[in-house]
């Protein structure tokens, strides 16, 4: 193609600012080390939580997992935004994509978004499964509860083919209070 346009059209981030792309390539590292996480902590519960153990014997593997998840939960939240942020920019502004492989690139976003966040929050919903079964076993004193966690889930819909899209979102307030000492 004459202009180079060719070039852009092979690679998209070509036209993107150096900020941009940095940015894009940070967001890509950390999406990758929280698949990584999610997948090393579900393992963990499933064999940890799930397997018939002495109690005592996983209350240190359960105070670990509370303990990652509260330093986790805020980097959890900054990549579910910034997925957002991005599907929205790709659908409207000055930088919106039109075409079928912009809608899929779109779409591919939309559904890591998801499966982030639900992965997350049945790790959550797991910990306090968890919990509560350490608390059956070991009694109230040795799992204490002063953690405060809360999850917000946003499922929108964006049909292929319509003529005016919408979207619709459920609000899920989630409060665990659990803090093991």
């Amino acid at each position: 193609m004459v202009g180079g346009q060719g070039a852009a059209a092979e690679d998209p981030r070509s036209v993107l600012s150096p900020l941009t792309n940095s940015l894009l390539e940070q967001l890509e590292a950390r999406i990758k080390e929280l698949k990584a996480w999610l997948r090393d902590t579900e393992l963990l519960i499933f064999n940890s939580c799930l397997r018939q153990k002495d109690a005592s014997l996983q209350l240190p593997s359960f105070k670990s997992l509370c303990s990652e998840v509260r330093a986790r939960r805020r980097g959890v939240a900054s990549v579910l935004k910034l997925c957002q942020k991005l599907l929205q920019q790709s659908q409207s502004g000055p930088m919106a994509e039109v075409g079928p492989e912009a809608e899929q690139h779109r779409e591919a976003l939309q559904l890591l978004s998801i499966n982030l966040e639900r992965r997350w929050e049945a790790i959550v919903m797991q910990a306090l499964q968890w919990q509560n079964r350490l608390k059956k076993e070991l009694g109230e004193q040795q799992v204490r509860t002063h953690y405060s966690y809360s999850v917000t889930l946003q499922l929108q819909c964006h049909p292929t083919v319509t003529v005016s899209p919408y979207s619709y979102s459920v609000t899920l307030q989630l409060q665990c209070h659990t803090t093991v000492t």
